[in-house]
């Protein structure tokens, strides 16, 4: 999945990575600990965020993308956390078994449109800061992590239907000519 549009294009690669790095053998258990982490209140959540800015979004914006300001990253990451939260917290269905180019498909217009939104408003840019994250794992370990087909595929859990699929097997049970 490739555009013509660099923000486009941006934020294909920020949910791909995302979802990559919660689905990851080696960084799952700590992506997901921090997703849990990060809907409790309390001093953690500033930290969280600069974790995520180096583990996430520096790595991409390494390679000639535009800086983005505070506010839009705060806005994005509440997106990814809340599918995240969906997906593989909750396992709520059918996220929970859709593919990750579906889920990629249809979280990245939300992702791109807070990114192509003003910025005058909200002019503080995300920076690199410098500061320990021992107890969230450093977020350096993940760029080892590749950001395509490392990860084996999810396959969809069997006998799991969405609400669409139960309420149409339901439609042809009581009316046998569809």
């Amino acid at each position: 999945m490739r555009s013509l549009d660099p923000t486009e294009d941006f934020a294909i690669q920020l949910v791909r990575r995302f979802l990559v790095l919660c689905e990851h053998p080696r960084t799952r258990d700590r992506m997901l600990r921090i997703v849990a982490r990060s809907s409790q209140s309390g001093d953690d959540a500033p930290r969280i965020l600069r974790w995520l800015n180096r583990a996430l979004l520096l790595p991409l914006m390494r390679r000639g993308t535009r800086p983005i300001s505070t506010m839009k990253w705060e806005l994005v990451v509440s997106q990814l956390f809340g599918m995240a939260t969906m997906r593989y917290l909750l396992e709520l269905e059918p996220i929970a078994s859709a593919s990750r180019d579906d889920v990629v498909s249809m979280t990245a217009p939300g992702v791109l449109a807070v990114m192509q939104g003003p910025d005058g408003v909200f002019s503080n840019l995300v920076v690199d800061e410098d500061e320990d994250f021992a107890d969230l794992g450093e977020p350096s370990d993940f760029d080892e992590v590749g950001l395509l087909d490392e990860v084996p595929r999810r396959r969809p859990r069997r006998g799991v239907g969405g609400v669409v699929r139960r309420s149409a097997r339901r439609d042809r049970s009581t009316h046998p000519g569809r």
